[in-house]
């Protein structure tokens, strides 16, 4: 089962990078509110969540006790970009909400554990 999350977490990571790409031109036909004069800011925000979340992925590959506070501000930073970017990441915002839910009820549940 953790495996497979850090596999989303990883995955959902590297999508946060068309944030980063459009805005410094690695990508062509980028909508345009992706380009605009104030984009590279929020590019550099998009590359930063991705990073977070690919952390966050590896952190609990490795079983690591930091993983859940790393995953939840990933999806904070992640949810306040894909608010200011709808609709082009409308799927993004209900995977941040489900990774949330996920993380509430694994608090309670403790379908992942992290070893002694």
């Amino acid at each position: 089962m953790y495996i497979a999350l850090a596999a989303l977490l990883v995955l959902h990571g590297l999508a946060h990078m068309v944030g980063f790409a459009a805005p410094f031109g690695y990508m062509k036909n980028a909508p345009t509110s992706l380009t605009g004069s104030n984009a590279k800011i929020f590019g550099i925000f998009w590359l930063i969540a991705a990073i977070v979340f690919v952390v966050a992925g590896i952190g609990l590959i490795r079983r690591e006790a930091w993983w859940t506070p790393v995953t939840l501000a990933a999806c904070l930073l992640s949810i306040a970009l894909t608010v200011a970017f709808l609709p082009y990441a409308k799927i993004g915002l209900l995977v941040d909400v489900v990774l949330i839910a996920f993380l509430y009820v694994n608090r309670g549940s403790g379908w992942i554990t992290i070893p002694a």
